[in-house]
């Protein structure tokens, strides 16, 4: 099999995940609230993510049940110390991403768009490395203009 082939057939193979991208988007808003408000309510979380108050109570549970989250029917969310952890692997690469996505649009919305779809899906090395190449334009003011020449700026 020719290499390209060979990385494709890899490429495709399903792989475990620990958590869906789903599991992983209600983590950073409970993350989020906690942060801005000092708590969640599942109305809260039900308005944030567009889905309905059913939807966001079986979520939690299923949470709970991975120990991501502390969760009291009636009562809210707290995330658990694992939950925690992965709320701030995943609010830190979004902000790496919307980062590096700010440089090559100059719509704030779009760069948290396409951060919000990449962001499960990115292996952390690879975020680490665009982490490192936006801090390489933005610091050296001759690759960043030629970065901003480039892409039309």
């Amino acid at each position: 099999m020719d290499s390209k082939l060979t990385y494709l057939d890899k490429a495709h193979r399903k792989y475990k995940r620990k958590y869906t991208p789903t599991m992983e988007d209600y983590i950073e808003i409970i993350y989020e609230l906690i942060e801005n408000k000092g708590y969640v309510r599942p109305i809260e979380i039900s308005k944030l993510l567009h889905v309905k108050s059913a939807t966001v109570t079986s979520m939690l549970k299923k949470l709970h049940d991975n120990k991501l989250v502390i969760y009291e029917k009636y009562r809210g969310a707290i995330l658990s110390k694992d939950g925690k952890e992965l709320a701030e692997l995943i609010v830190t690469k979004h902000k790496i991403l919307v980062e590096f996505l700010e440089l090559v649009t100059t719509n704030k919305l779009e760069a948290h768009t396409n951060a919000e779809k990449i962001e499960h899906y990115l292996e952390y090395s690879t975020v680490n490395k665009i982490s490192l190449i936006t801090k390489l334009i933005k610091e050296d003011k001759d690759i960043y203009k030629k970065f901003q020449k480039i892409i039309g700026r």
